[in-house]
């Protein structure tokens, strides 16, 4: 079984969009990542009105979903650009089993909301 975290972040612009990934990609890498299946940014449907951050990641270890929602969940509390994560972002811990013979659906055991 593997961890996987979602998170789902609203946001004030891309810029942050930018920055924000360049912070969970760094932060990401010093962890047992099994692979990052998706993180783009995110559009409204009306006009493309931009709308935020998506990541999905997937560790070896669930030590490390636990250690990257931690740290999200303090950008977005006292970090520097806490303000420009805006209440409704999301992060859900999943453990999933897509690799293994008998494929069970996914079970979301842990949410924080902003």
């Amino acid at each position: 079984m593997k961890r996987r975290i979602h998170i789902d972040l609203l946001l004030d612009n891309e810029t942050t969009a930018d920055k924000i990934t360049q912070i969970l990609d760094q932060k990401i890498a010093t962890l047992d990542v099994f692979d990052v299946p998706s993180q783009q940014k995110t559009y409204g449907m009306m006009a493309n009105v931009f709308r935020g951050l998506l990541n999905r990641t997937r560790f070896n270890s669930p030590a490390d979903a636990d250690i990257l929602r931690d740290y999200v969940k303090d950008m977005w509390t006292t970090g520097a650009l806490a303000n420009k994560i805006f209440a409704g972002s999301r992060i859900a811990l999943h453990t999933c089993s897509h690799d293994e013979v008998n494929v069970q659906p996914c079970v979301e055991d842990d949410i924080v909301v902003k």
